[in-house]
């Protein structure tokens, strides 16, 4: 289900960064690196972990983010330079201003990150983040040196060395040109579409007309996602989408998801299916493992 929180959608449209695109940073791999999924209060939908490798902050975890995005505060806390940027982010409600840093090398358990070029931003003020501890966003442009293991079963993130964790078998997934976000095989009833897999979302957002779901209702609610106008007020559409399935695994689930207001709006599935699955994203060979879960109950910050 898309949850409401006291009247507010909590969908958040993945970012597509502009002019110019942070590059993947360099990684030394060894082995693979296990960190604990976790929620925080405000937002017990979504995941995020801490990162001792980055002074045990606590990072949101978004496979629908183009490119890793750090707080302004918690740069400016870290003594690092914030340098300007001729560059944009794009989400759901509307385009944000980055700035960018590059952050000293660091761990990711035994695996070592140099030079990452972090796009940094107000998050609070610019995106549906509202917990004033996270230090930033883990994107794709670092998600993709790792085979990535979502364990919604045991409740941890594990990143891999790709060639010693491989997919050959599973499904094959389709990588967005300019940012390699990752696009999984959707099927609603017995059709099949292509969203992008988006964690930064508690919810989906189908071509629900195109698909021919029912519509459940269209209320007013406040829309908190990416953007320079904060939290928006819309209409928005919800529909339900039974006997659908990700990875082609069937959930045995009945969804409600919001529908698109347009045809050049981003699809994409959100935590309310992605949820029920174990997930291992293979980024260099392009294929993904999905098998259906009871997923762990997360500790709350």
């Amino acid at each position: 289900m898309v949850a409401l929180h006291g009247g507010v959608v909590v969908l958040l449209l993945a970012a597509c960064a502009r002019l110019p695109p942070f590059a993947s940073p360099p990684v030394t791999h060894d082995g693979v690196a296990e960190f604990p999924l976790v929620h925080v209060t405000q937002d017990q939908a979504r995941l995020y972990v801490t990162v001792p490798g980055l002074d045990d902050s606590l990072w949101f975890l978004d496979t629908g983010y183009s490119d890793t995005t750090c707080d302004v505060d918690w740069v400016e806390s870290q003594g690092i330079r914030v340098r300007r940027a001729l560059a944009w982010t794009r989400g759901g409600n509307g385009w944000a201003r980055l700035q960018k840093a590059r952050l000293p090398e660091f761990w990711l358990g035994g695996h070592r990150v140099g030079g990452l070029q972090c796009a940094v931003r107000d998050l609070q003020a610019t995106s549906s983040i509202r917990d004033e501890r996270v230090a930033g966003v883990l994107g794709t442009n670092l998600l993709r040196r790792f085979t990535v293991v979502l364990d919604m079963e045991d409740g941890v993130l594990r990143l891999h060395d790709p060639k010693e964790l491989r997919v050959d078998e599973g499904t094959r997934f389709r990588s967005e040109f300019g940012s390699g976000r990752a696009k999984l095989p959707v099927d609603v009833g017995d059709t099949r579409i292509w969203p992008l897999l988006d964690t930064g979302a508690n919810g989906s957002r189908l071509p629900a007309e195109r698909l021919g779901l029912e519509l459940l209702a269209e209320q007013s609610r406040t829309w908190k996602a990416t953007g320079r106008h904060g939290d928006v007020t819309r209409v928005v559409a919800f529909y339900e989408a039974g006997d659908i399935g990700l990875g082609g695994v069937p959930s045995g689930r009945s969804l409600t998801v919001i529908g698109m207001e347009s045809r050049w709006d981003t699809q994409f599935v959100g935590m309310d299916l992605i949820g029920g699955y174990n997930v291992t994203l293979d980024y260099r060979r392009r294929r993904a493992l999905v098998e259906p879960c009871e997923p762990a109950e997360l500790e709350v910050l």
